[in-house]
């Protein structure tokens, strides 16, 4: 694998994780951000029965609410990821540690023309 395939690779992974990252955490983060512009007493359960819910006179956001403003929050994380990941695999790259898809060390092989010593018995 060339270089630039391999830096490729490490921007996707980056990118896919980013992906993975922002899956989990943007439920929880919208009903954190909603609970905090709610202006009722009670406590955090009951704020997220309402928002969630709603009432008679303001519907609820349900599930697909929580999901809003997902494809932003997917392009920003996984972008910011993916240049972090294509940072640290250019830098193992530039001082000579490996890199995801680079071809590792070559195994050491016995001198031209030595026999193959026998395995120990027990």
């Amino acid at each position: 694998m060339t270089k630039v395939e391999q830096m490729g690779v490490i921007f996707t992974a980056g990118y896919l994780a980013g992906i993975l990252c922002g899956a989990v955490s943007h439920p929880a983060d919208t009903m954190v951000s909603k609970i905090n512009k709610l202006k009722m007493e009670g406590g955090i359960g009951d704020k997220m029965k309402v928002i969630y819910y709603g009432t008679k006179e303001v519907p609820g956001i349900g599930f697909g609410g929580l999901w809003a403003g997902f494809l932003p929050r997917v392009v920003m994380i996984g972008t910011l990821t993916g240049l972090q990941w294509f940072l640290y695999g250019a830098f193992k790259a530039q001082v000579g540690l490996p890199t995801p898809g680079a071809a590792g060390p070559a195994p050491k092989s016995a001198a031209p023309g030595a026999a193959a010593k026998p395995a120990p018995k027990k």
